[in-house]
């Protein structure tokens, strides 16, 4: 049957050979690296400085979203809101100066809030329970055995 497939393949392998022998591999190989050059030929190198200018409209295009929807927010909010606000501000800007804040104390106030809050410790009178490690008895004797 290898004879017949290898020799008819039209007739017995549905017209190609089933194992490929030495020669039919690195045909393969060669075939397979013209393929790869042909592949990378067609294919468009991008500069570095390419690279920089889509990553920059990326960021510009991030800002620009954030500022709108930060405009957006703002125009959502009712005038008395507004209003509040801008009091806030006032009065938080008021206090920093007279406790002579520098730029570290500053930038958290004007951060605002954390959205996330750490987990809470536990407290230090809870102990962890300690479990009975089981019983166990190894013996060379079977009870069940008679």
């Amino acid at each position: 049957m290898f004879m017949q497939r290898n020799r008819s393949p039209e007739r017995f392998a549905d017209g190609r050979p089933k194992g490929l022998n030495a020669v039919g591999a690195m045909q393969v190989d060669r075939l397979r690296k013209q393929w790869q050059a042909e592949w990378e030929v067609q294919q468009h190198n991008v500069s570095a400085a390419e690279v920089s200018a889509s990553i920059d409209r990326k960021v510009a295009d991030i800002r620009r979203r954030s500022d709108a929807d930060r405009q957006r927010d703002w125009e959502r909010l009712s005038l008395e809101t507004r209003d509040a606000w801008d009091a806030f501000e006032r009065l938080r800007n008021r206090d920093l100066d007279a406790m002579r804040a520098d730029e570290d104390l500053r930038r958290p106030l004007h951060e605002g809030p954390r959205e996330d809050v750490p987990a809470l410790q536990p407290s230090p009178k809870q102990a962890p329970l300690e479990l009975e490690p089981p019983k166990t008895a190894w013996t060379l004797k079977d009870e069940g055995f008679r």
